[in-house]
């Protein structure tokens, strides 16, 4: 048994009926078997073959560890499938052949991701993105695979920190989580921290609100000068005209600029959340 397309049709179909069929732990030890026999490809795509003829040992004990957490990862990412199985069958009889196509694509990079993830929590996000993307009507590759590939370049605390960025933002959810708690479960400081939160931002899930900031205090500014502007002709024609009342000049608004540093979540942010997070929190 394989679970590979040369048994015919959809990888992703094949998968799931390997599920019903053997059930999980069965599809287990196919996988199991599947990553041992490929461990040769494995070392050969690392480099390792170089490696372990520079220091012998080293090679084998490497691929051996590759496989052991290639196996535990793919177990754990098994099991995750099996819990989304049912929505996954659902959701993949109104899909067309040509999203079929692309979610088998997409799930090769999210098996690929979750076998060779140092941190095995983030795989039922990875799954839960996928189980997602199986809802979607007109299924875009490219930005499918942004969103996986940004999902695999961050770590528990840069989601942990986009989490709380979007707490802030959704009103709607009472959350007690501060960044204090961030700081204690992640054993960093605030420096740290700040330092978390700008890469979230060049990645594009946090945003800047500074600019933003500032074309409202150029508003305000603009607003004042203006008031300023009409008391003063109002006070120039009284000056002409003595039966006119000079009225002193109004300052409405005190110019204070509250421009500053501030990130939020973005757009891209809320939606990564409510891709990959949100139905599982």
């Amino acid at each position: 048994m394989s679970l590979g397309k040369e048994s015919g049709g959809f990888l992703l179909e094949n998968i799931l009926s390997v599920f019903s069929e053997y059930g999980v732990e069965s599809t287990k030890q196919i996988a199991k078997d599947v990553i041992e026999s490929t461990a040769g490809e494995i070392v050969a795509e690392v480099g390792l073959d170089l490696i372990g003829s520079m220091i012998p040992g080293i090679g084998s004990l490497y691929t051996t560890f590759k496989q052991k957490k290639a196996i535990q990862n793919i177990s754990i990412g098994l099991e995750e499938f099996m819990k989304h199985q049912e929505e996954i069958n659902q959701n993949l009889i109104a899909q067309t052949s040509e999203n079929k196509a692309k979610l088998d694509e997409i799930l090769s990079i999210a098996l690929e991701q979750i076998a060779n993830t140092h941190q095995q929590e983030k795989i039922e996000y990875i799954v839960n993105g996928y189980s997602e993307l199986t809802k979607v009507v007109n299924i875009n590759f490219d930005m499918a695979h942004l969103y996986f590939d940004t999902l695999n370049r961050l770590t528990l605390l840069d989601i942990s920190c986009l989490k709380l960025s979007y707490s802030t933002w959704d009103l709607t959810k009472d959350n007690t989580l501060t960044y204090e708690n961030i700081l204690d479960e992640f054993d960093i400081n605030y420096e740290q921290y700040t330092a978390v939160r700008n890469n979230l931002e060049r990645y594009g899930l946090l945003q800047n609100q500074y600019e933003k900031m500032v074309k409202k205090d150029m508003e305000s500014i603009n607003k004042s000068v203006n008031e300023v502007i009409t008391s003063l002709n109002a006070t120039q024609s009284a000056i002409k005209d003595p039966k006119k009342k000079i009225n002193p000049i109004k300052m409405n608004n005190k110019l204070k600029p509250k421009a500053r540093d501030k990130l939020i979540v973005s757009g891209f942010g809320r939606e990564f959340i409510e891709f990959f997070i949100k139905n599982i929190e």
